[in-house]
């Protein structure tokens, strides 16, 4: 029974890990339809790429920054899911400044020039006035397919803004970084049928046991007769003795036929006597035992 509870069990527990599988490459495709990472710089043109040849920050303006549900350090990211960033943006200029957009990238730690993965430029274009601050909120989508959870990236997450006589850009994060695989439901489902599993078979052991045990049963002891008196065996040894006279006798017992016959008779009413008196004392024994 435990073993049909345990196959019903992993057929279910298979459909559900199919389902999840499912489910998470439909919504990694949909991701990556939402978040289309850029190309390399190995097409010739590199020089219009906003992360090549980047324009220095202003002093009038103030760019900070906090990442959303992040439970993790700020050094460790899970892949194939979209990052939230809140970037302040403060003015302390006279004049107006246009945030255009902000655009991020996974870099090589080493060599900061090989890009392994352009983010999702996105467009703000909203006119920051002098001496106001504006939140800005930037996602980020961290594609698995290019991405190895047991390397280390350079992350950099830039600005871009402007004013009437130039543009500037401010990289707000720009640190090395590590990219996990985040636990998913199946995992924690394979977890808790694994201890169901254990706790149906250690049940299954217990009542094995203790049906083992049942079935053993106690050990009856036996009962004996009563302790032989003196009487009765000093009349064995009397009959013994007469048999063993006769055995020595020979050719005279067949002489004397008839005081042979008569021993044997005599010896035979002795062993009747005894076991009758044996009987007696037995049936006074179970008597005096129903009478208690």
């Amino acid at each position: 029974m435990f073993l049909m509870f345990a196959i019903i069990a992993l057929a279910v527990h298979a459909d559900d890990a199919d389902d999840v599988a499912q489910e998470t490459v439909e919504e990694e495709a949909e991701a990556e339809d939402e978040y289309e990472d850029y190309e390399d710089e190995d097409d010739g043109g590199g020089n219009d790429h906003p992360l090549t040849d980047m324009p220095s920050q202003s002093d009038e303006i103030t760019v900070r920054y906090q990442f959303i549900g992040n439970d993790e350090q700020e050094s460790d990211f899970p892949l194939g899911e979209v990052i939230h960033v809140l970037v302040g943006v403060i003015n302390t200029s006279p004049e107006d400044y246009n945030v255009t957009f902000a655009m991020g990238s996974v870099n090589h730690p080493v060599d900061l020039a090989f890009y392994i993965q352009n983010f999702t430029q996105m467009h703000f274009n909203t006119t920051l006035q002098p001496n106001t601050e504006y939140t800005f909120q930037y996602d980020f989508f961290p594609n698995p397919q290019n991405l190895d959870v047991d390397s280390k990236y350079q992350l950099a997450l830039s600005l871009f803004y402007e004013n009437e006589l130039e543009f500037f850009a401010d990289t707000f994060f720009n640190e090395t970084v590590n990219f996990y695989e985040k636990s998913s439901d199946a995992d924690l489902q394979t977890v808790f049928l694994f201890a169901v599993l254990a706790g149906f078979a250690g049940i299954g052991l217990y009542v094995v046991s203790n049906a083992c045990k049942k079935s053993s049963g106690p050990v009856e002891a036996g009962t004996s007769d009563g302790m032989i008196t003196a009487d009765e065996v000093g009349s064995v040894k009397t009959a013994n003795s007469a048999r063993a006279s006769n055995d020595k006798a020979g050719g005279l017992r067949r002489a004397k036929g008839k005081k042979n016959s008569t021993a044997k008779k005599k010896a035979k009413k002795l062993r009747k006597a005894l076991q009758s008196e044996k009987a007696a004392k037995r049936a006074a024994k179970l008597a005096a035992e129903k009478e208690e």
